[in-house]
C-alpha cells in the first residue's frame, strides 16, 4: 500500500496536520471503546465519569425506577379489573412487594409506586 494513498483517506488540517482520532464507538467520545474507568496520569484522585449501569450516582436512577413501577402498577390496574380502584391495586402491590421483595431487580432499590400513574 502506498503512502500518499494511506495519507490522502484522511482529511489535514491547513497546516497539514492529521484530523483522524480513535474514538469510542458507544458514545462518539474521543478514546478507547472501553476501560477500568480508572483515571491514569497525574490527576488519578479525580472522579471517574459516571456510567449508564449505576455504578456512580445511584439517585439518578431512583426517578427511572419509579416510573418503571409506575409501568406495572399501570399494566397490573389495565389487565386484572379486580384492581381498576386504586385501593385494590395499592393493596395488591404491597402485598406482592411484600411477598416477593426481589420479584424485580429494581425492587431492592426502589419497591414504591408514584402517587400519579
Amino acid at each position: 500500500m502506498d503512502h500518499q494513498n494511506a495519507s490522502s483517506r484522511h482529511r489535514q488540517l491547513t497546516n497539514g496536520q492529521d484530523t483522524w482520532s480513535a474514538r469510542c464507538g458507544e458514545s462518539r467520545t474521543p478514546g478507547a471503546a472501553s476501560g477500568s474507568g480508572k483515571r491514569t496520569g497525574r490527576k488519578t484522585g479525580t472522579a471517574p465519569r459516571p456510567d449508564s449501569t449505576g455504578a456512580f450516582y445511584r439517585s439518578a436512577l431512583y426517578p427511572l425506577l419509579t416510573r418503571i413501577n409506575a409501568y406495572l402498577m399501570r399494566w397490573s390496574r389495565n389487565k386484572y379489573e379486580r384492581l381498576r380502584g386504586r385501593r385494590a391495586a395499592q393493596a395488591q402491590w404491597d402485598q406482592a412487594v411484600k411477598l416477593r421483595p426481589r420479584f424485580f431487580a429494581h425492587w431492592s432499590w426502589v419497591n414504591t409506586v408514584p402517587d400519579a400513574w
